[in-house]
């Protein structure tokens, strides 16, 4: 099977802003279309067969801080700001950046095999204070009224995505931990009374620090539920540095 890319969606060829919102406006007509739309939990619009915005939901206007009417001729990407969307000739979809894209994929492999795609994209905005990223799982669904259409929704997993990336950073931290009590634990017998003693006492250093680590993991809970209160703790700093040491 061909990939989707390679269909005729780098010809660049897009509509007119007078053909969009004749189509937008049939859209409206359809009864209780853009109150389905607006019905939608996640942010969702629908593209034309140039993969243009002719409707949006509220959802994806308070997204963007946009209204519908700013966003109709829009592609996704010149829609969320994109930092790769005017590297394209015709703007969003035929750049090189786009080849690996979720949604442009998503999209494009619903129109060219029917039926429902879903992947997940990451893309990095322009914003007023600077570069964004939005971590995102988007699923298209091509149909046809008034010529072929794509109802696509996007549902934001960056805090998904950033909430596992924190829990394995934190397992890990406390299995190395764990198995180097253990394998301290494991040569304990074996060692002279010195070195017994040292090694006892760098042991319980390390347990100290898994229940630190665990005590992290809840602090870090804590602050995904926004209920992380500050905490005054009094520190001896030449015994920091040693420890450290």
């Amino acid at each position: 099977m061909s990939d989707p890319l390679s269909t005729g969606f780098a010809t660049g060829e897009r509509k007119g802003i007078a053909q969009i919102s004749a189509v937008h406006h049939r859209i409206l007509e359809i009864p209780h279309l853009q109150e389905l739309l607006n019905a939608f939990p996640t942010p969702a619009v629908i593209l034309n067969d140039c993969l243009q915005i002719v409707a949006a939901n509220q959802r994806v206007c308070e997204l963007l801080n946009r209204r519908q009417e700013e966003l109709l001729g829009m592609r996704p990407g010149e829609a969320f700001n994109c930092l790769h969307w005017q590297e394209g000739k015709c703007g969003c979809g035929p750049s090189r950046f786009c080849e690996t894209c979720g949604a442009v994929r998503a999209i494009l492999r619903s129109r060219q095999e029917g039926g429902e795609d879903t992947q997940e994209c990451t893309i990095t905005r322009r914003m007023d204070e600077g570069e964004g990223a939005l971590v995102l799982r988007v699923t298209a669904s091509c149909f046809d009224l008034e010529g072929q259409l794509t109802l696509f929704s996007l549902h934001d997993i960056s805090q998904e995505r950033r909430r596992a990336l924190l829990e394995r950073m934190f397992y890990h931290e406390v299995r190395n931990t764990a198995a180097g009590v253990r394998g301290l634990l494991e040569i304990l017998p074996e060692l002279s009374d010195p070195c017994r003693h040292e090694t006892t006492h760098l042991a319980y250093q390390l347990a100290n620090y898994l229940m630190e680590e665990i005590e992290g993991g809840k602090d870090l809970a804590a602050t995904e539920r926004r209920e992380l209160g500050v905490q005054a703790t009094a520190l001896d700093v030449r015994e920091v540095l040693k420890s450290v040491c």
